[in-house]
């Protein structure tokens, strides 16, 4: 599976995210330095002028930067993903666009965000699929656009089969990964409900990269509520697509909502309407969020990790000298010293050859449909840089390993930079683009990580 953000890096190559979530790679940036999961698009959608209330989240740091949709819920308070912001810096820039189209936007369409947060249980078991893939934008202004209700009333699977009107910026073409930066829109139906997704359309008619955090709307007792937060979908965008349950993280946003200009939310939710996402009544999750932390209290989600994210703004351990974290909070050793030539079968992750210690691999690629794959750590925090030479038209992909899949990152057909915040388990890919190959002619492919 893929997130469906889009990263965006300093070349024109564009490419589709797997689809752990909905991020948007067009070649000039990367999630918070790398651009992790974050942008999907509509697949069999239309343009969509209207719905003003969805906008595009425009993330940038140095050179880098990431797209994904999001929505207004309050007048300074927009709904996205949790994976469109959980590698966010303090030194990253975060604005959203209203209008629905990127190539037509003008300085005045854009409001500034001040700052983000994410549900807590997001990734606390490491598994997208449990849900709570939730996040708030807060503005530094007032949106121009008028506030969206979120779904508060426990999904049932007796709403599946009922419809569903989805709208996001992503890629239009998930094979390709084009056609991002238009806002798109599909009406279709709910595919199946599960204990932290609502997955949502079919084969033809989906989400893909770009769409990451944009709204899934449903009406629910006479009102179009929010029900769904696009996350993630099947590589290349070829069926339906999953977006985290919002019911399941309304006792979270809610104190946001009130702090930022939103209805008061009292135990049957707003005006009386539907009741809460926890135990079927509306949270206040504590205190009104104030001075940029959570509102109530943040227990964090260890359980057994030795290092990584605790879910609370902080790490569960540090490592040892030359060890990285992995994605499941382990501390791994650097690999051992060995051969530098790639070793076959290497053609996907399960048979990736391990970054030798020299830091540079040499390889072949012998046929049209011939992919090298290799993998490396990088603790939390380090920079890793990646560069590609050849004479050929070869292409690298950078892929991490997010909520137990894979979520590409960037491709380049010569330099890869990032820096991590987070760490974990990379795979690069080296393949021939155009259809280019030559058994004979070596690539070199070398590795600079500073943990």
């Amino acid at each position: 599976m893929s997130l469906r953000s889009l990263s965006l890096s300093a070349f024109a190559l564009v490419t589709a995210c797997l689809s752990l979530g909905a991020c948007s790679a067009l070649g000039t940036s990367g999630g918070a330095g790398e651009g992790d999961g974050k942008t999907e698009g509509i697949i069999g959608g239309t343009v969509d002028q209207g719905d003003p209330s969805v906008v595009l989240m425009k993330a940038e740091q140095g050179g880098s930067g990431w797209w994904c949709t999001g929505t207004v819920i309050a007048k300074r308070l927009v709904l996205t993903a949790a994976h469109c912001v959980e590698d966010a810096t303090p030194g990253t820039k975060i604005r959203v666009m209203f209008g629905y189209d990127e190539s037509k936007g003008k300085p005045a369409d854009y409001v500034q965000v001040k700052e983000w947060h994410h549900d807590p249980q997001y990734m606390a078991t490491n598994n997208i699929a449990a849900g709570h893939d939730a996040a708030v934008l807060i503005l530094a202004s007032d949106s121009p656009a008028p506030v969206q209700l979120i779904n508060r009333k426990p999904m049932t699977k007796a709403m599946v089969g009922q419809p569903v009107h989805v709208v996001g910026f992503g890629n239009n073409n998930g094979q390709a990964g084009t056609g991002s930066g238009l806002k798109r829109e599909i009406h279709t139906t709910v595919a199946g409900l599960e204990q932290g997704v609502v997955n949502i359309g079919k084969p033809g008619q989906t989400t893909c990269q770009g769409d990451s955090g944009g709204p899934s709307f449903m009406k629910i007792d006479g009102a179009d509520v929010i029900v769904g937060i696009t996350s993630y979908g099947e590589y290349g965008c070829v069926s339906y697509g999953s977006s985290t349950r919002v019911d399941l993280s309304a006792a979270w946003i809610d104190p946001y909502i009130e702090a930022n200009g939103g209805a008061p939310v009292g135990p049957d939710g707003p005006d009386g309407g539907a009741g809460g996402g926890d135990g079927g009544t509306g949270g206040t999750g504590g205190a009104a969020p104030d001075g940029g932390s959570d509102p109530g209290t943040c227990t964090p989600a260890c359980d057994g990790k030795q290092c990584g994210d605790d879910g609370c703004g902080s790490v569960c351990g540090t490592c040892g000298a030359g060890e990285t974290c992995s994605d499941k909070g382990a501390c791994v050793a650097p690999p051992s010293p060995g051969g530098c030539d790639e070793s076959e079968p290497n053609d996907d992750s399960d048979s990736a050859n391990a970054v030798c210690a020299g830091g540079t691999m040499k390889g072949t690629i012998e046929w049209v449909a011939d992919h090298d794959e290799y993998t490396f750590e990088v603790a939390a925090g380090g920079t890793y840089d990646l560069k590609l030479s050849t004479p050929h038209e070869y292409v690298m992909t950078l892929y991490k390993i997010v909520g137990g899949g894979l979520y590409e990152i960037e491709s380049s057909f010569d330099h890869i930079h990032h820096t991590t915040p987070n760490g974990g388990t990379y795979f690069v890919e080296v393949w021939g683009g155009n259809g280019d190959y030559s058994p004979s002619d070596a690539y070199e492919l070398t590795f600079a990580i500073s943990n």
